[in-house]
């Protein structure tokens, strides 16, 4: 009876723990530029190919494009670099690089 106790007190204090972590999601809005004659599979490829070299510097290099929650045109994009506890942002540098515009 008290290890039923103690694993339920453990589980929710799981819960209210994992509630707690700050969850920050540096994604952007971008549309697909006329060059790539709206495909978010060239953007992407793009996309990727540009975050894999700018990010693995700082660590792994992790990115994802996807279609745009902005309507037809646009994709949802991120590019981040994780080396031990610390991850940083690349999506700007990357917008910036690409010359994209925000959606």
């Amino acid at each position: 009876m008290m290890l039923a106790k103690l694993s339920t007190l453990f589980a929710l204090a799981t819960i209210v723990l994992a509630a707690n972590l700050p969850r920050v999601d540096d994604r952007a809005e971008v549309k697909i530029p006329a060059k790539d004659k709206g495909s978010l599979a060239k953007l992407c490829k793009a996309w990727t190919q540009e975050c894999i070299d700018l990010a693995h510097r700082e660590g792994k290099a992790g990115y994802e494009c996807e279609k745009g929650y902005a309507g037809k045109g646009t994709a949802s994009v991120l590019c981040y670099a994780e080396s031990g506890n610390t991850t940083t942002n690349f999506t700007p540098k990357v917008v910036k690089a690409l010359k994209l515009k925000p959606a």
